[in-house]
């Protein structure tokens, strides 16, 4: 209804019905001052051969479009393993580095503790020249250490990023894929 003066009425017409039209349909709109015929279709039987070549080619593209979507689930699941033992091994990498820094970095205090405790025998003017050489030294280690342990992370969070990626993608096709089932499952009900 159009401002409360037009109506639309669907209208199912069977007088004419002959053997290969079985009646005709049609939307109208009525109103005050006439009646517009908006869409008329002739409606046919189908016979059994139509309906079967119809059901048939419908099953055929959802079983056709269930199996693209099992390769590309297989797809994602081989790309979500190789991400996730890149990630893994990135990870351990970043352990032993970590670990290797550390230990790098307790020998480089030992030394220059070492260094620090002989300086302090020496005179006091070449004591503060060599003292403010090593801890230079430590600072630009600690830095070194630092700005890879920042490059690891951010290497880190970009391959979590990848897998959340790869597994957005994953639940999605799969979602996909069960709404596929449920319409072959619907069509070969109907086909039953």
């Amino acid at each position: 209804s159009s401002a409360g003066t037009s109506s639309f009425v669907a209208n199912m017409d069977i007088s004419g019905r002959t053997a290969s039209i079985s009646g005709v349909f049609s939307i109208v709109e009525a109103n005050l001052f006439k009646q517009l015929n908006h869409i008329s279709l002739p409606l046919k039987l189908g016979d059994d051969t139509a309906v079967k070549l119809y059901l048939a080619s419908r099953l055929f593209l959802s079983m056709e479009t269930s199996h693209r979507q099992k390769e590309d689930i297989e797809q994602l699941n081989a790309n979500l393993v190789a991400v996730s033992a890149e990630r893994d091994s990135m990870a351990a990498e970043l352990a032993d580095m970590r670990t290797m820094k550390n230990v790098e970095f307790q020998t480089l205090q030992a030394a220059h503790a070492q260094e620090l405790s002989n300086l302090q025998i020496q005179a006091m003017e070449s004591n503060q020249q060599v003292r403010a050489k090593w801890e230079a030294q430590c600072d630009s280690a600690k830095a070194a250490c630092e700005a890879l342990q920042r490059d690891l992370q951010a290497k880190t969070t970009a391959y979590e990023k990848q897998i959340a990626d790869v597994s957005q993608e994953k639940v999605e096709v799969e979602f996909k894929l069960r709404d596929t089932n449920r319409l072959l499952q619907t069509v070969q009900m109907d086909r039953d």
